[in-house]
């Protein structure tokens, strides 16, 4: 099932940026201590410094080490309960009430609170950020939501019309993504036709009183192929449970691996073009997912003889490879022929009679890598020509459990049918 949650490395590494303090809320150092980055001449940095001595012991007096309080580069002040992971599986999924502001610089809390209440914006008019190229062609402009729903009747897809497209707002969670002391307002977002696709997407409101398009958090780009969770993190940071796979029509939810990653809103916020937001923290990538593999089938020709006592014969070959990452335990051939076909081997069974000859024969385990052949034959008393069909299915792993195949080929293949 992937890495769980918890097993994740630390990737501050990757990302000068915010250990250097490019980020609008510097992390604490690696032994949890928070540290300051600023620059000024010796004098200034003198007086500085003690005064951030002088509020650091004030912090410590007043929060009695039940939190504690660093200092930013613009001088304001936030406070942290705690730097452990969001649990994104506790009861309420970490969702809580919007944080009261902590921001000493605000000269009027009251606009500066730009949460949304969760009613709210599910019944307003909100602009989306771009889906992703590979996601479903879900409309993002001015999209009026009723109870938390809009739906397009039709949109284009290259020469296509399709739809009804229906996006949802999920989930809502409230973080200080931007570090302006005031709680913005963090929403899981899917598009759905058949399958879905997902992004987690920041609100705020402006001083107005408008909501506004605050960025992207994360979408379903590169290795991320669904979005199950999302939790309000520490520092304005916000958790998002991902997954490597999606599907539709019934597809089994537990073949996808799943992942925690931490992202962080490294924007400016006096920049309203700068909506950038860094994965800080948990796996950049998945590791093969066992419960998928690629296979190859191939066949030669399925050609039959003169007649012989009433019968012609003829031999197919057949090939399946195993292309991985998935070992394969169980699955099955299945043959579709010509009902006036004899089958002229064992351990397969058949279906009751019809237009066609269906023909189900299992095959035996095959590890990543491995191939296997065999060659059935068959029986008829007519002069075949035309072309029979051969699908691979019924992949299960050595826990029974089923697996998907990947690619859209290989697996279901149709070979000829002839009268030497």
């Amino acid at each position: 099932m992937g890495t769980p949650f918890g097993e994740e490395h630390t990737l501050h590494q990757e990302f000068p940026p915010y250990l250097a303090g490019s980020a609008a809320v510097p992390p604490p150092d690696a032994a949890g201590v928070p540290y300051v980055i600023a620059d000024a001449g010796p004098e200034r940095r003198g007086r500085r410094g003690l005064w951030i001595a002088v509020m650091a012991i004030a912090a410590v007096v007043l929060l009695g080490g039940s939190a504690f309080a660093y200092v930013t580069v613009s001088g304001q002040h936030n406070t942290s309960a705690g730097t452990g992971a969001p649990d994104l599986n506790a009861p309420g999924g970490g969702t809580g009430a919007p944080a009261a502001s902590v921001n000493g610089t605000s000269t009027d809390a009251a606009a500066r609170d730009s949460a949304i209440p969760e009613s709210e914006l599910r019944n307003a008019t909100l602009d989306l950020p771009a889906w992703p190229a590979t996601s479903l062609p879900c409309p993002t402009q001015k999209q009026k939501f009723s109870d938390g729903h809009t739906t397009a009747s039709t949109v284009t897809q290259g020469q296509n019309q399709v739809g009804p497209l229906t996006t949802s707002i999920g989930k809502v969670v409230y973080a200080d993504v931007n570090h302006d002391g005031s709680p913005d307002t963090v929403a899981r977002v899917t598009c759905t036709l058949q399958g879905a696709d997902h992004q987690v997407v920041a609100f705020q409101k402006n001083k107005v009183g408008d909501i506004v398009l605050l960025g992207q958090v994360v979408g379903q780009t590169g290795d991320i192929h669904n979005i199950f969770d999302i939790a309000p993190g520490a520092n304005g940071s916000v958790a998002v449970e991902v997954g490597d796979m999606n599907g539709c029509c019934g597809w089994d939810p537990t073949m996808a691996q799943h992942q925690r990653r931490m992202y962080y809103w490294a924007g400016n916020p006096n920049d309203p073009n700068d909506k950038g937001f860094q994965q800080t923290e948990g796996p950049t990538s998945f590791p093969p997912n066992l419960r998928t593999t690629s296979v190859a089938v191939t066949t030669g020709e399925l050609a039959f003889g003169a007649l012989s006592n009433g019968l012609r014969h003829g031999s197919l070959n057949v090939m399946v490879h195993n292309n991985g990452p998935g070992a394969i335990a169980h699955s099955n051939l299945v043959f579709r022929v010509p009902n006036s076909f004899k089958v002229e081997f064992t351990g397969c069974t058949t279906d009751p009679p019809s237009s066609v000859l269906t023909v189900t024969c299992p095959v035996p385990a095959l590890a990543a890598g491995a191939s296997w052949r065999f060659t059935y034959k068959f029986g008829t008393a007519a002069t075949p020509a035309g072309t029979g069909s051969l699908l691979l299915q019924d992949l299960k792993t050595d826990q029974n459990q089923s697996m998907r195949l990947t690619g859209s080929t290989g697996w279901n293949v149709t070979f000829t049918i002839r009268t030497a």
